[in-house]
Order: structure tokens, then C-alpha cells, then sequence
């Protein structure tokens, strides 16, 4: 099947599009598992400019 845009499409089953579309924990426990998690990263919020857009 290929749809209007060029790019191919998969049909899935309903019950395999709901067993890969099921959350498994949850954002926090994912961030938690993250390689990032021990990472000295600055994430302050820059408030002196306007935002693009």
C-alpha cells in the first residue's frame, strides 16, 4: 500500500498495533533508566530571550 505522500504503510493486526502501542512504566522510571540519569546537565530555563516562532 502506498499512500498519497510516497511513504510506505504497515497494517497491523489490532492486537499487535495495541501490544506496540502499550506503555510500559512510566516517564519517570524511564528518565530513571535513562544513560543520561547520572549526567551533570544544566537544564535551567533561559527566560532573558523570546522564544523563536
Amino acid at each position: 500500500m502506498q499512500p498519497r505522500n510516497d511513504k510506505p504503510s504497515v497494517v497491523l493486526s489490532p492486537k499487535e498495533a495495541r501490544r506496540k502501542t502499550v506503555r510500559v512504566g512510566t516517564l519517570a522510571e524511564f528518565l530513571m533508566k535513562s544513560p543520561l540519569c547520572d549526567a551533570d546537565l544544566d537544564v535551567k530555563r533561559q527566560r532573558d530571550e523570546p522564544k523563536d516562532g
